[in-house]
C-alpha cells in the first residue's frame, strides 16, 4: 500500500503522502497491535519498517527522522504502539465483565 501512494506521489507534498501513510498504512500495520507480547526485536523491526517508508518519503536518513516527526507533529510508532496496548488495557480494567478484567490483568503482568 505504501509503494502504491510513493509511486503516484510525484505531484504530492512531503505532508500530504506522510498524511496518506498514517490515515491508510499505519492503521493496517498497527491492526491489534495492542495484544500483540511485543519483545524488543519485534518492535524494533516494525520501527525500522515505518521509519525507513518515512525516510523515503522526505529524503532523509535516520539520524534526522526524529527531527521530522517534531516538525510535523508525529510520534515515532514505538510510542503509538504503547500508547494503544496502554489505553486498550484500561479499557479492560473498566470493563464491567470480570472475565475481561481478569484476562487483562493476566495480559498485563
Amino acid at each position: 500500500m505504501l509503494f502504491n501512494f510513493y509511486a503516484k506521489s510525484s505531484h504530492f507534498t512531503e505532508p500530504v503522502i506522510q498524511h496518506l501513510v498514517n490515515a491508510n498504512c499505519k492503521s493496517h500495520l498497527l491492526y491489534a497491535s495492542e495484544v500483540i507480547g511485543w519483545n524488543n526485536s519485534e518492535l524494533s523491526n516494525i520501527v525500522y519498517a515505518f521509519d525507513s517508508a518515512m525516510c523515503r518519503i522526505y529524503n532523509v536518513n535516520l539520524k534526522l527522522l526524529p527531527t521530522v516527526y517534531h516538525y510535523t507533529g508525529q510520534t515515532d510508532i514505538r510510542n503509538t504502539i504503547v500508547r494503544r496496548r496502554h489505553q486498550f488495557l484500561s479499557k479492560c480494567f473498566l470493563n464491567s465483565n470480570s472475565v475481561i478484567r481478569y484476562i487483562a490483568h493476566r495480559f498485563d503482568s
